[in-house]
C-alpha cells in the first residue's frame, strides 16, 4: 500500500490539517490516524516534561514566595514546557 505519491494531498492552515478535494478517502484516514498518533506522542513528551519538574530543590524561594505566587509560577513552568522555551 502506497502512503504518500508525488501529489500534495493535504496541507496544514491555521494548524489544522486540510486535505485536497482530490484525496481519497483511504488516504485521507491514514493521515487522519497519523496526525492522531503524532498528537498523543507530543502530548505525552509534554505530559512527561512536566512531571520531570523538580519542585523540591527551591524550597526556601517557593515557601517565601506564597502560595498564589507558587500557583503562578508552576502554571508558567508548565505553559513553558508546552511552548517548547524550556531550558
Amino acid at each position: 500500500m502506497k502512503l504518500f505519491c508525488n501529489k500534495n494531498h493535504w496541507k496544514i492552515e491555521n494548524g489544522k490539517l486540510i486535505l485536497g478535494a482530490d484525496t481519497d478517502e483511504r488516504l485521507a484516514e491514514q493521515l487522519t490516524k497519523m496526525m492522531a498518533r503524532l498528537e498523543a506522542e507530543v502530548r505525552l513528551e509534554i505530559y512527561d516534561q512536566i512531571c520531570a519538574i523538580d519542585f523540591t530543590t527551591n524550597k526556601k524561594q517557593i515557601v517565601k514566595s506564597g502560595i498564589e505566587n507558587v500557583a503562578l509560577q508552576v502554571q508558567d513552568m508548565c505553559a513553558q514546557i508546552v511552548l517548547g522555551e524550556n531550558k
